[in-house]
């Protein structure tokens, strides 16, 4: 026992020395006592996050991962303007606790505007770090897009106010559009704007710039091209080929100018006399032009030789400075002295120079006569007619050409020998070369289709021919005549015997001068109606010299109505003449045949009228009135189909159906008939008809509605706003308003045939009238007005009539710039563009902006010839 008391002393001895070693020795008290426990630590090592840039706008964006160190207990964790999730965890915002070694992410939402920056702050004991997102930037400029002019449009105006709008995709301030370096205006922003801009002759094209408010590098953001011409060739009548500078020089009596035309792009400037967009200043000094009409180009002496009918005189034109001097008959500026001897000129229409004998050879009209003149002296002399020279009288001798190697002219004549004729230079002597010989009982000359109105010749010596325009017919045509037997053919143009037309290409029926590009190989007419056509003499086709404004088959003159496409960016023409449906593009001006001969299926047209889109369905309504018929048209293949006529459907039968609109909200489709006088309403589904205005044929004629009855219905346009339609009565000069319900007539604007006449509404009475749409944005209707050539507005309430386009009845000057309004017959509205489609003079297509009255021409038929080529 003693033993183990002695070892537990033992080791309580030790430990006990043991303790006091640890404590560094004796005496101290309770605070020399050491023990385990440390301080907490809860700051952590600085940290930070990688700031992002280029996000998206409005966007959560994730951080990259810290690690936290350098505590040792659990720290405070919090977050101002953002998330933090904790070893991937759920995001959140609320204040926590996070420990050693654990990772943290921050997310923030990103700023809903470009270039604009959030910044969260983490916050870890007392430890912040920034996560900065900055959205992306705005490099892109504000998109521009132009409501008019349209592209590939033509003016002939020195300026274009040019109506587009913009709008910024990052919805930043827009600070400015230029078009061609002119600062747009607006009133909105630049939501919309417009610019007046410059042109110059020829090709423009018009290139947007656009800023905004973070100074975006402009950028062009729409281009179009225009062109601008002057002037336009009104009545040209003859024309002299140029081939040293690639040039015709034209007479037109009409400007009083001799004018230039490039062959390779059309652009036309007057080489000497009246510039109409000077206020008929002249080109050129010296005696000035009355009615230039015949020309002969002199190279060797660098002149023209210009014959003017309104003067009775022979000029001569510098063709450098466009200085005129008369070299024979009255010289109006000197004191009117006759200039050489011998008989005066009356109506000179054609010339050409025999450069050996130094002396023109005009034809002359009204004396029925070939007139030499001296160029030396100005005398003039009677070569053949008037008594002079033997054989077959002249009828009415419209031109002539100069057979140098027979010493000889050829003449034509359409009056009662419709003949080409062969005058010998040394005896006059006169002779049929083909066609009717008067002096034999007007037996044909030559085999061949006989001519009808032969107006121009040009001789192929080198091919023993000559071409002889002639103008019978609609289609015109162009004869190749052998110079020995006078056998004639259909070379261009017409009918040939085969009952097909030769040569493809611009119809002509106007020709009044010929000529020889041998170097092109090709003829060069002045048709009065087309301007400068090529006629190739390979392939017989026809192209005018600039080819108008758009590419694609010729619309006809008889053109029955416009309608406006948006769906596929085109209008949709009837094309009464040829029974097919065009399609013109509204970007280019291209022209192509859409529905009828050998596009789309179904029933033929067979004498085409009017149309009228009938959006909701897909589909074109259109007239026929030898089929008495309503057909629809796909929009989409052309294919066609009969939806009412005497056949298809119950009710009265159509008479000679013409214009229609849809009444979407009656779910039916409004009919004029011109010979019923009345409105039928069509069922758009089974093609049931019935009267709802107008004569009623099923009740004897009786008057269906009460008012004034209809004479000549032309054109009708829904009024929807005031639940009526609108007729255009041409026999009452009115435009009708038609009660839909009942079917009451009234005028609402024009004479008024059951008050004596008198006129409803204040302004300047109609003229001809045929077709009328309904701009209900402005409350009002516009109507076409053919024999005052203006397009006159209607107000919806007072029947007030105002001109908008054409001159002004107050000053007399045109309204708006660009090409003149000419003999305008139908019109179709764009109100999304502001615009108004109208056929001009027949066959041009002419877009007007309403909102400044500007005009330009984008796709151009044969009669508005003046314009330039753009592709």
């Amino acid at each position: 026992m003693k033993n183990n008391n002695k070892n537990w002393g033992l080791l309580l001895g030790i430990a006990l020395i043991t303790a006091l070693t640890a404590c560094g020795g004796g005496g101290g008290g309770s605070a020399d006592v050491s023990t385990d426990e440390q301080p907490a630590d809860t700051t952590p090592d600085v940290f930070s996050f990688a700031a992002q840039v280029d996000a998206a706008l409005n966007t959560r964006v994730v951080s990259d991962s810290i690690t936290v160190i350098g505590i040792n207990t659990a720290a405070p964790i919090s977050i101002s303007n953002g998330e933090y999730a904790i070893d991937g965890g759920d995001f959140s915002a609320e204040a926590g606790t996070v420990n050693e070694g654990q990772t943290v992410q921050v997310r923030v939402t990103s700023a809903n505007a470009l270039s604009a920056s959030t910044v969260a702050v983490l916050s870890i004991g007392g430890v912040n770090g920034e996560f900065l997102v900055t959205t992306r930037a705005d490099n892109t400029a504000p998109e521009a897009t132009i409501q008019f002019p349209l592209p590939s449009s033509l003016t002939t105006s020195d300026t274009i106010l040019v109506r587009g709008t913009a709008k910024d995709a990052h919805g930043s301030d827009i600070t400015s559009v230029r078009v061609n370096g002119v600062e747009a205006v607006s009133e909105d922003g630049f939501a919309t704007w417009k610019a007046a801009v410059p042109l110059e002759f020829g090709q423009n094209t018009l290139n947007i710039e656009t800023r905004d408010t973070l100074n975006t590098d402009t950028t062009a953001a729409s281009a179009e091209i225009i062109s601008r011409t002057d002037p336009e060739l009104v009545f040209p009548s003859t024309s002299a080929l140029d081939s040293a500078n690639n040039r015709a020089l034209v007479a037109d009596p009409e400007l009083g100018s001799l004018v230039s035309v490039e062959l390779d792009t059309g652009l036309r400037t007057i080489v000497s006399g009246a510039d109409p967009e000077n206020e008929g200043s002249q080109i050129g000094a010296g005696t000035a032009f009355s009615s230039p009409n015949a020309v002969a180009l002199d190279a060797l002496n660098n002149r023209v030789l210009v014959a003017d009918t309104g003067t009775d005189s022979l000029f001569s034109v510098d063709l450098t400075t466009g200085n005129r001097e008369v070299l024979s008959g009255t010289d109006a500026d000197n004191g009117s002295v006759l200039i050489g001897a011998g008989p005066t000129l009356e109506f000179p229409s054609a010339a050409a120079l025999d450069v050996d004998n130094n002396r023109l050879l005009l034809m002359d009209e009204r004396l029925d006569a070939v007139i030499g003149v001296d160029l030396a002296t100005g005398d003039r002399v009677i070569l053949s007619g008037e008594g002079n020279g033997s054989g077959v009288e002249f009828g009415f001798p419209t031109s002539l050409t100069f057979d140098s190697v027979n010493n000889r002219v050829l003449v034509t004549d359409p009056h009662f020998d419709a003949a080409l004729f062969s005058v010998d230079l040394e005896s006059g002597q006169r002779s049929v070369l083909s066609g009717e010989d008067s002096s034999q009982g007007g037996a044909l000359v030559g085999a061949g289709p006989g001519f009808g109105s032969p107006q121009a010749v040009a001789v192929d010596i080198a091919n023993n021919r000559a071409f002889v325009a002639d103008s019978a017919g609609t289609a015109g045509r162009i004869f190749a005549v052998d110079l020995e037997t006078g056998n004639r053919e259909i070379f261009s143009g017409g009918i040939n015997i085969k009952d097909e037309m030769v040569g493809l290409g611009t119809l002509v029926n106007s020709p009044s001068f010929l000529e020889i590009d041998r170097i092109n190989n090709r003829l060069l007419m002045v048709d009065r109606r087309h301007g400068l056509v090529f006629v190739d003499l390979i392939g017989a086709s026809r192209k005018l010299v600039n080819e108008r404004i758009g590419t694609g088959p010729d619309i006809s003159s008889s053109v029955g109505s416009i309608d406006v496409d948006p769906l596929h960016n085109r209008l949709l023409t009837t094309d009464q003449a040829l029974d097919v449906i065009f399609a013109v593009n509204v970007s280019t001006g291209e022209r192509s045949i859409f529905s009828g001969g050998d596009k789309g299926t179904g029933p033929a047209f067979s004498s085409l009228r009017f149309s009228a889109l009938d959006s909701g369905n897909s589909r074109l309504l259109a007239t026929d009135f030898d089929n008495r018929a309503v057909y629809t048209v796909d929009l989409t293949t052309g294919d066609r189909a009969i939806l009412s006529d005497n056949t298809r459907g119950a009710g009265p039968g159509f008479a000679n159906p013409r214009a229609l609109t849809v009444d979407a909200g009656n779910n039916r489709i409004l009919v004029t008939d011109f010979q019923v006088k009345g409105i039928f309403a069509v069922d758009p589904d089974t093609g049931d008809r019935t009267i709802i205005s107008g004569n009623d044929l099923d009740n004897g004629g009786a008057l269906i509605g009460s008012g004034p009855e209809i004479q000549r219905p032309e054109g009708i346009a829904l009024d929807a706003g005031n639940n009526r339609a609108l007729l255009v009565d041409g026999g009452n000069d009115a435009l009708i308003a038609i009660d839909l319900e009942t079917g009451d007539r009234a005028v609402l604007s024009g004479a008024d045939p059951d008050n004596a006449g008198a006129l409803v509404g204040a302004g300047p009475g109609f003229g001809d009238i045929e077709s009328v749409v309904v701009d209900s944005v402005n409350h009002r209707a516009l109507i076409p007005d053919f024999s005052n050539s203006m397009v006159i507005a209607v107000d919806l309430a007072s029947g007030d009539r105002s001109v908008i386009l054409g001159l002004s009845p107050e000053s007399g000057s045109l309204l708006g710039e660009g090409p003149a309004v000419d003999s305008p017959t139908l019109a179709s509205l764009d109100p999304e563009k502001d615009l108004l489609f109208v056929l001009n003079a027949g066959d041009a297509v002419m877009a007007i902006d309403l909102q400044s009255g500007e005009r330009v021409v984008f796709s151009d038929g044969p009669q508005l010839n003046a314009g330039s080529f753009i592709e």
